[in-house]
């Protein structure tokens, strides 16, 4: 796998990764991604909630696709950072061969997701635009970066 440009990392600036994955009860945020989400909830106090209920709506469908339908391949575009339950983790649980490719567009997703999923050989973490369809194709099985 390509190496994460960390120079695109910057901690200092609120993202919707540490948003999205501060709504779903992980640790791994910032405190800027904080502050951001507490002034989001003073004008929308149930966005936590719709978070969850989307990931809760993600989980049922991978579970239908991973086990009814008998799909073994997963492209999950704009992931966010792993943190509640996540496609990997329902696919696999249902067909451990199952294969997970995650795209994101923000550097800090794609570094914290290789290094948790660093022993799964079935799940990979890439950087890339889901803006740019053109760019992600697989390969073997797996999707890579064009």
């Amino acid at each position: 796998m390509a190496a994460v440009d960390r120079a695109k990392i910057d901690t200092s600036k609120p993202s919707m990764r540490g948003c999205t994955t501060l709504s779903l009860a992980a640790r791994t945020i910032f405190e800027v991604d904080r502050e951001v989400l507490r002034e989001v909830q003073k004008i929308a106090p149930d966005g936590v909630q719709a978070g969850r209920q989307c990931r809760d709506w993600l989980i049922r469908v991978v579970r239908h696709l991973a086990g009814q339908a008998g799909i073994d391949q997963f492209l999950d575009l704009g992931s966010g950072l792993p943190s509640a339950e996540n496609t990997h983790q329902e696919a696999q649980r249902i067909n451990p061969e199952a294969r997970v490719v995650y795209f994101d567009i923000d550097a800090s997703v794609v570094a914290h997701g290789r290094a948790l999923l660093v022993d799964n050989e079935h799940t990979h973490f890439e950087l890339g635009d889901m803006r740019k369809p053109a760019e992600i194709h697989f390969l073997g099985g797996v999707a890579r970066k064009r």
